[in-house]
Formats: structure tokens, C-alpha cells, sequence
């Protein structure tokens, strides 16, 4: 689910865009699957994933970019400030508080 490379962290997901609202679903196929309100048109479902993850994990936007999928469902985003053990503990914590809500 997270690799690491010169830049940063790596974070590997499955979008699912058009849905109900916002989430982030757990864990699938070795990836995080999100759900985002947004349709996939004009990059819209991209921009809202980002913003989730920044949301949701505490990270800045401005360290977070699309580094594959621009048109795909799987899509892989660079973390620039996050090393791989942070990223991966902020993720297990934020699945964490979720079940316990």
C-alpha cells in the first residue's frame, strides 16, 4: 500500500468517484479505497481524494501530489514531507478512530 522513493512516501488507492460523500473505506487489494463525492470530470475526483487525505491525515496539501492515475481509478499519490513509517502510522491511526466512531 505504501512504498517509498527518492521524493517521499508513495501512497497506492482505489478512488471511487460520485459517491454519497467523502470517506476513506479501509483497506483493499493492498490499496486505500476512497470514496469522493466528485465526478471523475475536469480532475475533479482527483482534487477531492487530495484533499481528503490531507483532511484526514494531517498533512499539508502543498506536500501531497498526484504521482499516477490522472484518468484511473487506481491512482498513487506522493507524499513529500512523510516518510513511509509516518505515513503508515497516521493511516492506521485515522482507520483506527474510525472504528471506534
Amino acid at each position: 500500500m505504501i512504498s517509498s522513493s527518492k521524493q517521499g512516501a508513495l501512497l497506492h488507492t482505489k478512488v471511487t468517484p460520485k459517491a454519497a460523500f467523502n470517506q476513506i473505506c479501509g483497506i483493499e487489494n493492498d490499496k486505500l479505497k476512497l470514496k469522493v463525492a466528485s465526478p471523475p470530470e475536469k480532475s475533479e475526483a482527483n482534487h477531492s481524494a487530495l484533499e481528503l487525505l490531507s483532511q484526514a491525515l494531517g498533512i499539508p496539501k502543498s506536500c501531497i501530489f498526484l504521482f499516477k492515475g490522472q484518468r484511473s481509478r487506481c491512482k498513487t499519490f506522493l507524499f513529500t514531507k512523510e516518510s513511509v513509517e509516518s505515513l503508515s502510522n497516521k493511516i492506521t491511526r485515522y482507520l483506527e478512530n474510525m472504528k471506534t466512531l
